[in-house]
């Protein structure tokens, strides 16, 4: 059964659900039990929801890691510029729909492949690399609150409120704490880079037929 002209609940940034329309991907960041509701918070002219459109002439490719529930749309943008919608379905089997309406719908190509070690590794490389930083400032910061030279961020400002919240938890933790949390999660981190690594997922991709 098709699932196209149909509300699928999905979560990503600033988008609830989505239909497949004649034309294109509708998305919202509101929900809504019918299609009817949708269509007509769709043709509002005013609203407070933020509602964007993917062309199906404009994709590029639709890809999903193996295990992963998160779905990327990669397609062409203003200019050309190639843009990404990352999107994880709230009911697996919509996932499964959603890739059937393409390859038998509009006709895209499916691809299975193993990724390469390399390039399965590597957005957990950056996420280490970030931990590792994140724990270095925190120690330097642990270091000088104990010795009492560090000094709180006065003001009342958005940037200030939220120094003096991530103080207070390096204060709360201490120099050893501090240590410890950080270094754990860098450690889980790494393990997830040789996991990966050495075991690369199956990159399943649906790219136009033309």
């Amino acid at each position: 059964m098709s699932i196209s002209n149909q509300v699928i609940e999905v979560s990503g940034e600033k988008i609830e659900c989505m239909v497949l329309a004649d034309n294109a991907i509708q998305l919202i960041s509101k929900s809504f039990g019918s299609i009817v509701e949708f269509n007509d918070a769709w043709n509002k002219t005013l609203t407070l929801a933020t509602k964007s459109e993917i062309k199906y002439d404009a994709i590029k490719s639709i890809s999903k890691e193996e295990d992963e529930d998160e779905v990327i749309i990669k397609y062409k943008g203003l200019a050309g510029i190639t843009n990404a919608v990352k999107l994880t379905f709230q009911n697996p089997t919509d996932k499964d729909a959603f890739y059937d309406f393409f390859q038998t719908e509009k006709g895209f190509l499916r691809t299975d492949e193993t990724m390469s070690p390399m390039k399965s590794a590597l957005p957990y490389l950056g996420g280490l690399g970030f931990a590792l930083l994140v724990t270095g400032y925190g120690y330097y910061q642990s270091i000088e609150m104990a010795s009492g030279q560090f000094v709180e961020r006065e003001g009342n400002t958005r940037a200030a409120r939220k120094s003096n919240f991530i103080n207070s938890i390096i204060e709360t933790l201490g120099t050893t704490g501090v240590l410890l949390v950080g270094l754990g999660i860098s450690a889980y981190i790494a393990y997830m880079v040789w996991n990966r690594y050495k075991n690369p997922p199956i990159l399943t991709n649906l790219t136009p037929s033309n």
